[in-house]
Protein backbone atom coordinates (compact mmCIF):
# COMPACT_ATOMS: atom_id res chain seq x y z
CA UNK A 1 0.00 0.00 0.00
CA UNK A 2 2.81 2.37 0.90
CA UNK A 3 4.58 1.67 -2.39
CA UNK A 4 1.32 2.25 -4.27
CA UNK A 5 0.84 5.60 -2.54
CA UNK A 6 4.42 6.55 -3.37
CA UNK A 7 3.88 5.71 -7.05
CA UNK A 8 0.72 7.79 -7.12
CA UNK A 9 2.57 10.62 -5.45
CA UNK A 10 5.40 10.44 -8.01
CA UNK A 11 2.90 10.46 -10.88
CA UNK A 12 1.08 13.42 -9.38
CA UNK A 13 4.34 15.31 -8.93
CA UNK A 14 5.26 14.72 -12.57
CA UNK A 15 1.99 16.28 -13.68
CA UNK A 16 2.48 19.15 -11.25
CA UNK A 17 5.94 19.82 -12.71
CA UNK A 18 4.53 19.72 -16.26
CA UNK A 19 1.67 22.07 -15.34
CA UNK A 20 3.97 24.54 -13.57
CA UNK A 21 6.39 24.49 -16.50
CA UNK A 22 3.58 25.25 -18.96
CA UNK A 23 2.27 28.06 -16.76
CA UNK A 24 5.77 29.53 -16.44
CA UNK A 25 6.29 29.42 -20.21
CA UNK A 26 2.85 30.95 -20.75
CA UNK A 27 3.63 33.79 -18.34
CA UNK A 28 7.04 34.35 -19.92
CA UNK A 29 5.59 34.43 -23.43
CA UNK A 30 2.95 36.99 -22.43
CA UNK A 31 5.19 39.12 -20.22
CA UNK A 32 6.62 41.20 -23.04
CA UNK A 33 10.17 40.28 -22.00
CA UNK A 34 10.70 38.37 -25.24
CA UNK A 35 9.78 39.19 -28.82
CA UNK A 36 6.95 37.21 -30.45
CA UNK A 37 9.36 36.44 -33.31
CA UNK A 38 11.54 34.58 -30.78
CA UNK A 39 9.05 32.82 -28.51
CA UNK A 40 5.28 32.47 -28.21
CA UNK A 41 3.17 31.16 -25.29
CA UNK A 42 2.17 27.48 -25.28
CA UNK A 43 -1.50 28.46 -25.78
CA UNK A 44 -0.53 30.15 -29.05
CA UNK A 45 1.45 27.09 -30.12
CA UNK A 46 -1.52 24.83 -29.44
CA UNK A 47 -3.97 27.15 -31.19
CA UNK A 48 -1.70 27.41 -34.24
CA UNK A 49 -1.31 23.62 -34.33
CA UNK A 50 -5.09 23.27 -34.32
CA UNK A 51 -5.38 25.70 -37.22
CA UNK A 52 -2.70 23.83 -39.16
CA UNK A 53 -4.54 20.56 -38.59
CA UNK A 54 -7.93 22.02 -39.50
CA UNK A 55 -6.57 23.70 -42.62
CA UNK A 56 -4.75 20.57 -43.76
CA UNK A 57 -1.27 22.12 -44.00
CA UNK A 58 0.11 19.87 -41.26
CA UNK A 59 -0.85 16.46 -42.63
CA UNK A 60 1.61 16.08 -45.56
CA UNK A 61 4.52 17.00 -43.28
CA UNK A 62 3.31 14.67 -40.52
CA UNK A 63 2.78 11.79 -42.96
CA UNK A 64 6.28 12.17 -44.41
CA UNK A 65 8.02 12.26 -41.04
CA UNK A 66 5.97 9.37 -39.63
CA UNK A 67 6.73 7.28 -42.72
CA UNK A 68 10.46 7.93 -42.44
CA UNK A 69 10.55 7.41 -38.67
CA UNK A 70 8.45 4.23 -38.60
CA UNK A 71 10.31 2.60 -41.51
CA UNK A 72 13.68 3.55 -39.99
CA UNK A 73 12.59 2.27 -36.57
CA UNK A 74 11.35 -1.05 -38.00
CA UNK A 75 14.61 -1.50 -39.92
CA UNK A 76 16.58 -0.58 -36.81
CA UNK A 77 14.72 -3.21 -34.77
CA UNK A 78 14.97 -5.83 -37.53
CA UNK A 79 18.72 -5.31 -37.69
CA UNK A 80 19.49 -4.41 -34.08
CA UNK A 81 17.68 -7.16 -32.19
CA UNK A 82 19.19 -10.13 -34.12
CA UNK A 83 22.63 -8.54 -34.15
CA UNK A 84 22.46 -7.88 -30.42
CA UNK A 85 21.42 -11.50 -29.88
CA UNK A 86 24.31 -12.70 -32.08
CA UNK A 87 26.87 -10.57 -30.23
CA UNK A 88 25.59 -11.97 -26.95
CA UNK A 89 25.63 -15.57 -28.13
CA UNK A 90 29.15 -15.20 -29.60
CA UNK A 91 31.13 -13.13 -27.08
CA UNK A 92 34.17 -13.11 -29.37
CA UNK A 93 32.21 -11.17 -31.99
CA UNK A 94 30.90 -8.89 -29.26
CA UNK A 95 34.42 -7.99 -28.17
CA UNK A 96 35.47 -7.33 -31.78
CA UNK A 97 32.47 -5.12 -32.55
CA UNK A 98 32.47 -3.12 -29.30
CA UNK A 99 34.84 -0.31 -30.44
CA UNK A 100 32.96 0.05 -33.73
CA UNK A 101 29.62 0.38 -31.97
CA UNK A 102 31.12 2.92 -29.59
CA UNK A 103 32.45 4.89 -32.55
CA UNK A 104 29.03 4.85 -34.24
CA UNK A 105 27.52 6.24 -31.02
CA UNK A 106 29.96 9.16 -31.08
CA UNK A 107 30.08 9.77 -34.84
CA UNK A 108 27.63 12.33 -36.28
CA UNK A 109 26.00 10.06 -38.84
CA UNK A 110 24.64 13.08 -40.71
CA UNK A 111 28.10 13.27 -42.32
CA UNK A 112 27.10 10.26 -44.44
CA UNK A 113 24.18 12.15 -45.95
CA UNK A 114 26.05 13.41 -49.07
CA UNK A 115 27.23 9.87 -49.84
CA UNK A 116 23.77 8.37 -49.34
CA UNK A 117 22.27 11.20 -51.36
CA UNK A 118 24.55 10.26 -54.28
CA UNK A 119 23.76 6.55 -53.88
CA UNK A 120 20.03 6.70 -53.15
CA UNK A 121 19.01 9.99 -54.72
CA UNK A 122 16.61 12.63 -53.44
CA UNK A 123 13.59 11.74 -51.38
CA UNK A 124 13.08 9.85 -48.13
CA UNK A 125 15.47 6.95 -48.88
CA UNK A 126 18.74 8.54 -47.63
CA UNK A 127 16.91 10.01 -44.63
CA UNK A 128 15.52 6.58 -43.73
CA UNK A 129 18.96 4.99 -44.15
CA UNK A 130 20.62 7.39 -41.70
CA UNK A 131 17.72 7.26 -39.21
CA UNK A 132 17.71 3.43 -39.35
CA UNK A 133 21.44 3.29 -38.63
CA UNK A 134 21.00 5.73 -35.75
CA UNK A 135 18.19 3.58 -34.35
CA UNK A 136 20.02 0.27 -34.77
CA UNK A 137 23.09 1.16 -32.71
CA UNK A 138 21.41 1.62 -29.27
CA UNK A 139 19.17 -1.38 -29.96
CA UNK A 140 22.21 -3.59 -30.69
CA UNK A 141 24.09 -2.40 -27.62
CA UNK A 142 21.15 -2.67 -25.22
CA UNK A 143 20.05 -6.07 -26.56
CA UNK A 144 23.50 -7.49 -25.96
CA UNK A 145 23.69 -6.02 -22.46
CA UNK A 146 20.10 -7.02 -21.60
CA UNK A 147 20.58 -10.66 -22.55
CA UNK A 148 23.90 -10.77 -20.71
CA UNK A 149 22.18 -9.56 -17.54
CA UNK A 150 19.64 -12.43 -17.49
CA UNK A 151 20.53 -14.71 -14.60
CA UNK A 152 21.69 -18.19 -15.61
CA UNK A 153 19.21 -19.75 -13.18
CA UNK A 154 16.35 -18.65 -15.45
CA UNK A 155 17.76 -20.58 -18.37
CA UNK A 156 18.48 -23.62 -16.21
CA UNK A 157 14.91 -23.51 -14.94
CA UNK A 158 13.57 -23.42 -18.47
CA UNK A 159 15.68 -26.38 -19.53
CA UNK A 160 14.67 -28.35 -16.44
CA UNK A 161 11.03 -27.80 -17.40
CA UNK A 162 11.68 -29.17 -20.87
CA UNK A 163 11.30 -25.87 -22.74
CA UNK A 164 12.28 -25.82 -26.37
CA UNK A 165 14.82 -23.14 -27.41
CA UNK A 166 11.98 -21.03 -28.82
CA UNK A 167 9.94 -21.37 -25.60
CA UNK A 168 13.03 -20.64 -23.51
CA UNK A 169 13.61 -17.33 -25.25
CA UNK A 170 9.97 -16.33 -25.72
CA UNK A 171 8.73 -17.25 -22.23
CA UNK A 172 11.78 -16.72 -20.00
CA UNK A 173 14.85 -15.00 -21.46
CA UNK A 174 13.21 -12.13 -23.35
CA UNK A 175 10.72 -11.20 -20.57
CA UNK A 176 13.57 -11.29 -18.04
CA UNK A 177 15.62 -8.99 -20.27
CA UNK A 178 12.66 -6.71 -21.07
CA UNK A 179 13.67 -3.65 -18.95
CA UNK A 180 16.96 -3.13 -20.80
CA UNK A 181 15.53 -4.38 -24.08
CA UNK A 182 12.76 -1.82 -23.99
CA UNK A 183 15.24 0.87 -22.97
CA UNK A 184 17.15 0.14 -26.16
CA UNK A 185 13.97 0.06 -28.23
CA UNK A 186 12.82 3.41 -26.76
CA UNK A 187 16.21 4.92 -27.53
CA UNK A 188 16.00 3.43 -31.02
CA UNK A 189 12.71 5.18 -31.71
CA UNK A 190 13.98 8.48 -30.34
CA UNK A 191 17.09 8.23 -32.50
CA UNK A 192 14.97 7.34 -35.55
CA UNK A 193 12.80 10.41 -34.94
CA UNK A 194 15.83 12.63 -34.35
CA UNK A 195 17.53 11.32 -37.48
CA UNK A 196 14.45 11.84 -39.64
CA UNK A 197 13.73 15.36 -38.39
CA UNK A 198 17.39 16.43 -38.45
CA UNK A 199 17.89 15.21 -42.02
CA UNK A 200 14.70 16.99 -43.09
CA UNK A 201 16.37 20.17 -41.88
CA UNK A 202 19.24 19.56 -44.29
CA UNK A 203 17.51 18.79 -47.55
CA UNK A 204 13.84 17.94 -47.86
CA UNK A 205 10.77 19.43 -49.44
CA UNK A 206 8.37 18.01 -46.88
CA UNK A 207 8.34 16.77 -43.30
CA UNK A 208 8.17 18.21 -39.81
CA UNK A 209 11.87 19.09 -39.82
CA UNK A 210 11.45 20.91 -43.12
CA UNK A 211 8.40 22.76 -41.75
CA UNK A 212 10.31 23.90 -38.63
CA UNK A 213 13.23 25.14 -40.74
CA UNK A 214 10.94 26.83 -43.28
CA UNK A 215 9.02 28.81 -40.68
CA UNK A 216 12.21 29.61 -38.77
CA UNK A 217 13.71 31.13 -41.92
CA UNK A 218 10.63 33.34 -42.32
CA UNK A 219 10.50 34.33 -38.61
CA UNK A 220 7.09 32.65 -38.26
CA UNK A 221 7.46 31.66 -34.61
CA UNK A 222 3.87 30.46 -33.97
CA UNK A 223 3.94 27.88 -36.76
CA UNK A 224 7.53 26.89 -36.05
CA UNK A 225 6.76 26.18 -32.38
CA UNK A 226 3.52 24.43 -33.34
CA UNK A 227 5.50 21.89 -35.35
CA UNK A 228 8.05 21.56 -32.54
CA UNK A 229 5.15 20.85 -30.18
CA UNK A 230 3.86 18.17 -32.56
CA UNK A 231 7.27 16.45 -32.69
CA UNK A 232 7.39 16.48 -28.88
CA UNK A 233 3.88 15.00 -28.69
CA UNK A 234 4.82 12.15 -31.04
CA UNK A 235 7.87 11.27 -28.94
CA UNK A 236 5.85 11.32 -25.71
CA UNK A 237 3.01 9.16 -27.09
CA UNK A 238 5.33 6.51 -28.49
CA UNK A 239 7.38 6.46 -25.30
CA UNK A 240 4.16 5.95 -23.33
CA UNK A 241 3.17 3.06 -25.60
CA UNK A 242 6.57 1.39 -25.21
CA UNK A 243 6.38 1.81 -21.44
CA UNK A 244 3.02 0.01 -21.50
CA UNK A 245 4.61 -2.78 -23.53
CA UNK A 246 7.47 -3.03 -21.07
CA UNK A 247 5.02 -3.31 -18.17
CA UNK A 248 3.08 -6.04 -19.98
CA UNK A 249 6.29 -8.00 -20.55
CA UNK A 250 7.25 -7.74 -16.88
CA UNK A 251 3.78 -8.88 -15.82
CA UNK A 252 4.12 -11.84 -18.18
CA UNK A 253 7.38 -12.81 -16.48
CA UNK A 254 5.83 -12.60 -13.02
CA UNK A 255 2.86 -14.66 -14.25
Amino acid sequence: MTGHRLRLSATTMRWVIVALSILALEAYGRSGLVSRTTFVPPSTMLGTLWELARGGAMWPHLARTLLETIVAFVIGCAVGLPLGLLLWRVPYLGRISEPYLTALYALPLAFFYPLLLALLGLGPAPIIAIAALMAAVPIIVNTRIALGEVRAIYRRLGRSLGCSPLQLYAKIVLPAASPLLFAGIKMGFVYALIGSVAMEFVLADRGLGFAVRYHYNYFDAPEMYAYVLLILAIAIMVNWGLLRGEGAAERGLRG
